[in-house]
């Protein structure tokens, strides 16, 4: 007895979160017995139930299963999804083995690459009146966004060419992630050069 799976790509990228990847497996009874309870295993959490159109394989007979995953955050912060399927099978019973082992193919693996698009905004803005004084201290705050679709999870700095330090808060646990924001904040005392 033995058996072969091949997986396989069916939709068409780039793929980004949210997008609906379609996998197909073609399973071959490469043997020379008959095979029941084919059945196709893979490990990719979130992938829905495989679906094969029968659960058994005369000699040289082949099917085609299929499957879909959903892009999530996860994926599209490490820029791929990878995954692995094996198919097994039961060879028929005999007077000298009424209980045969089920035949297990090698893995055939799966690399799916996923766009990333890294990206920051800045809005920068001060609740100072309008005309200073020299002395004056003016508090400024920026507003720093994740515009990009990928998890940031460097430290965040915000360079000034008027303020030596901006100061900004640690990142939330796990990241920012796409949307989220955090306020940095600074202060600079105005002088007469700048009146």
């Amino acid at each position: 007895p033995a058996l072969t799976v091949a997986k396989s790509v069916t939709s068409t990228g780039p793929y980004a979160l949210g997008d609906t990847i379609a996998y197909s497996f073609a399973v071959t009874n490469t043997g020379n017995v008959a095979l029941s309870n084919v059945t196709v295993n893979d490990a990719l959490v979130g992938l829905s139930a495989v679906s094969c159109p029968s659960t058994t394989l005369a000699v040289g007979a082949n099917m085609t299963c299929t499957a879909t995953y959903v892009v999530t955050q996860a994926d599209v912060d490490a820029g791929n999804v990878h995954n692995s399927a094996t198919a097994s099978g039961t060879p028929p019973t005999t007077p000298g083995n009424p209980t045969p082992p089920p035949v297990t193919t090698p893995p055939s693996e799966v690399d799916t690459p996923i766009t990333q698009t890294p990206a920051l905004t800045i809005d920068k803005t001060t609740t100072t009146p309008t005309y200073a004084s020299v002395g004056q201290v003016l508090s400024y705050s920026y507003l720093v966004t994740n515009s990009g679709n990928t998890t940031i999870t460097a430290a965040i700095t915000v360079t000034d060419d008027r303020i030596a330090t901006v100061t900004c808060p640690a990142l939330p646990a796990g990241g920012l992630l796409p949307t989220q924001s955090i306020t940095c904040a600074a202060t600079y005392t105005v002088t007469q050069a700048d009146l």
